[in-house]
């Protein structure tokens, strides 16, 4: 591996973002519980609109009620080979929180 994570291959670990020039995260921080619907919606709403502008998801940024879709999105072209990876070493999906990658056995 490099020094620069862009001149690594995408497939040389799991994060495939090399060609990706900028990271974006939504963060909203609020105390009263009473606003908790409207400001999730918020950032919620506001991702949806800044999603389709990107490439894919950094596995710190997605949550566990993100949809699977997200989680490929993870990984790209890597997943089918992460797949193979917790089929043989997590075949029971001990470690599924987050970005979980799902067993297929």
């Amino acid at each position: 591996m490099s020094t620069k994570p862009g001149e690594d291959h995408p497939d040389a670990t799991a994060f495939w973002h090399r060609d990706a020039q900028y990271s974006m995260m939504i963060q909203a921080h609020w105390t009263d519980p009473a606003q908790s619907d409207e400001i999730i919606g918020w950032a919620r709403s506001t991702w949806a609109e800044l999603e389709s502008h990107t490439n894919g998801f950094y596995v710190n940024t997605i949550s566990e009620d993100d949809p699977q879709r997200r989680v490929r999105g993870t990984y790209g072209d890597n997943y089918p080979r992460l797949v193979a990876l917790k089929n043989a070493y997590d075949p029971t999906n001990l470690f599924r929180r987050n970005a979980n990658i799902a067993p297929t056995v």
